[in-house]
């Protein structure tokens, strides 16, 4: 004989289950982290679908390299440019502060992926860093030595910035606006 409770309980488990597959795909579009997975590393790991989407968020509305033209670097950036984790930070910290007067958070133990944009390529090129205190941003080196991109996702989509950047004889780097984009 069928037991009219548990058929309930097992439809409404089967929509909530449902609900959250959805709201989970949604989140990452809106800004949200629910696509990471941590690791032992403190890394996160995004789906490839995820890494798409948020590559889809950095495409150029406009000719970025026509919009203003990258000066000569009088500096060394080498050794930032074969650090995409390390300069990506930088590049996310500079965006935040310089565009939102908001003083970056720490990164989140499980707050950082980098990934290569090229099929089977090895250079990390995109990094999505996920913030203590809430903000989202990708970062996008695959364009250095000309420029940098980055956009925060969260708390609420931002609109995505290019600096050309340089660096002193000391090492430190210099970021010059380039533009910003809806």
């Amino acid at each position: 004989m069928p037991n009219d409770e548990n058929d309930e309980q097992i439809s409404d488990d089967q929509s909530a289950s449902e609900s959250t597959q959805s709201d989970e795909q949604n989140s990452l579009e809106a800004g949200g982290t629910s696509g990471l997975k941590s690791e032992e590393e403190g890394t996160s790991e995004l789906s490839e679908s995820d890494k798409r989407s948020l590559q889809d968020l950095m495409a150029d509305p406009t000719d970025t390299q026509t919009a203003t033209p990258t000066p000569a670097k009088t500096g060394d950036c080498s050794s930032w440019e074969n650090d995409p984790r390390g300069f990506a930070k930088i590049v996310a910290d500079n965006y935040l502060s310089t565009e939102f007067d908001h003083m970056p958070g720490l990164v989140a133990p499980e707050g950082m992926s980098c990934w290569s944009s090229q099929p089977g390529g090895k250079v990390s090129d995109f990094c999505y860093l996920h913030y203590s205190d809430g903000w989202n941003v990708i970062v996008s080196l695959a364009n250095i030595p000309d420029y940098v991109k980055a956009r925060a996702i969260a708390p609420e989509r931002k609109p995505m910035c290019t600096y050309s950047y340089d660096c002193t004889n000391t090492g430190t780097l210099i970021f010059t606006k380039r533009g910003c984009y809806a």
